[in-house]
């Protein structure tokens, strides 16, 4: 991989010198990702048994989100080099939080998709200018551990959202975790503060996009990595989005039921955060490690068959794919933006995270279709065919890639 001058000084200054913009990087992604996921939990009782939507409409306030989100990752990685990632990541928590605050003025469809889709822009200023931010504050070697942390930010904020919204829901109404959460991503900027001053500078102008984008193209470990995110962002946010839903409308699960499956499910992302960076850095076999966990993730099948009556069991299979899908895309996330310069990490990681959230759009859609046509079991059938394909073909054409550029430099 391309030695970097972020390398040189995370090396010189040791890692804990930067570990405010770190934190900071984590804590606006938490904020940030309770807001975005106060939806999957009220998918069945509220959006579809009080206001009448169908399983694919309900859906379609996750593809929004994701479709918004990738059309504005790959500018918003250019904004992050261009004006610097804290001031990007500033102006996207504002966008979200108000967002999430004004959704519950609405019962109407179309105002829900277009504040959802604001939530998106919002979401890809953040999550964009993220990483470039640990990026700089961190040595290439532990690039991954990096964003495995950063993404411990993201379970964070899901598993907040997934164990408080029935609860709140349900004390209050439906339209309290939306407001809460609104605010949360507000006050969450203030965290920002903690970010050292070149977090904040300017990398100049930003040129041509084209022309910036044709290194990006032919570097073939950032477009191995994009397309493997596109399949594992697949699995992950079909799981995410209907996981809590199944357990709802099939299960059974009461309010406090729901809210502690949730709470299991979505906890299970935090460690696996940690699990797929560290095993990434210290294997040094990033690809490896996405393939054995996409094949891990392919599990969720199991809920095609178990009885809806064994609610525990149920739970695990959950637990299982979402540990699994979490850890799987750490290095897919972490690789585009070490294979080239610094100064174009954020486009490097807005290229790929515009394509993988395309497959986080079409598994929240599809599955909300499949789910109304049939059932939710051929949905995590579908889910898991896909993880079995990330898993056998685009792990060992990365590790070919990565394998490639090593000898490259070392010839």
């Amino acid at each position: 991989m391309t030695a970097t001058a972020g390398s040189s000084i995370g090396k010189r200054r040791g890692i804990t010198s930067n570990g405010g913009g770190a934190t900071a990087a984590v804590i606006t992604v938490a904020v940030l990702y309770a807001s975005i996921f106060a939806v999957p939990p009220l998918i069945a009782p509220v959006f579809h048994d009080q206001l009448g939507l169908s399983f694919a409409d309900a859906g379609l306030l996750m593809t929004i989100y994701l479709a918004a989100y990738a059309a504005m990752s790959l500018p918003a990685g250019m904004l992050a080099d261009r004006f610097g990632p804290a001031k990007v990541i500033a102006a996207g928590l504002v966008l979200a939080g108000a967002a999430s605050m004004l959704l519950p003025l609405f019962e109407n469809l179309g105002w829900f998709l277009a504040l959802r889709a604001v939530t998106g822009v919002g979401a890809a200023l953040v999550y964009n200018s993220g990483i470039p931010l640990i990026r700089s504050m961190l040595p290439a070697e532990k690039a991954n551990s990096g964003v495995g942390w950063f993404s411990v930010g993201l379970s964070v904020g899901i598993t907040a959202a997934y164990f408080s919204v029935p609860r709140i829901e349900h004390a209050i109404g439906w339209k309290w975790p939306f407001v809460i959460y609104g605010i949360v991503a507000l006050v969450g900027s203030v965290s920002l503060l903690l970010v050292p001053a070149r977090g904040w500078k300017s990398g100049g102008a930003i040129g041509n996009p084209l022309k910036g984008m044709a290194p990006m193209l032919r570097n073939p470990v950032v477009m191995a990595s994009a397309v493997g995110l596109f399949l594992t962002m697949f699995v992950l946010y079909g799981v995410l989005t209907y996981i809590v839903p199944f357990f709802g409308n099939v299960g059974e699960f009461s309010s406090a039921g729901l809210s502690n499956s949730g709470l299991a499910v979505a906890a299970a992302a935090i460690p696996a955060s940690i699990a797929g960076g560290f095993l990434s850095d210290r294997t040094r076999k990033p690809a490896e490690v996405m393939a054995l966990f996409s094949l891990a993730t392919a599990s969720i099948v199991l809920l095609w068959v178990v009885p809806a009556s064994n609610g525990a069991l149920l739970v695990i299979i959950g637990v299982i794919a979402t540990f699994a899908g979490t850890a799987t895309v750490v290095p897919l996330f972490a690789l585009p933006s070490i294979a080239v310069r610094p100064e174009d990490a954020g486009v490097a990681t807005g290229l790929a995270t515009a394509i993988g959230m395309s497959g986080g759009i079409l598994s929240t859609y599809l599955g909300g279709w499949i789910i109304d046509w049939s059932s939710f079991g051929w949905a995590f059938f579908s889910f898991a065919v896909i993880a079995g394909v990330a898993a056998v073909v685009m792990g060992p054409v990365l590790r070919t890639q990565l394998r490639r550029v090593a000898a490259a430099q070392t010839a």
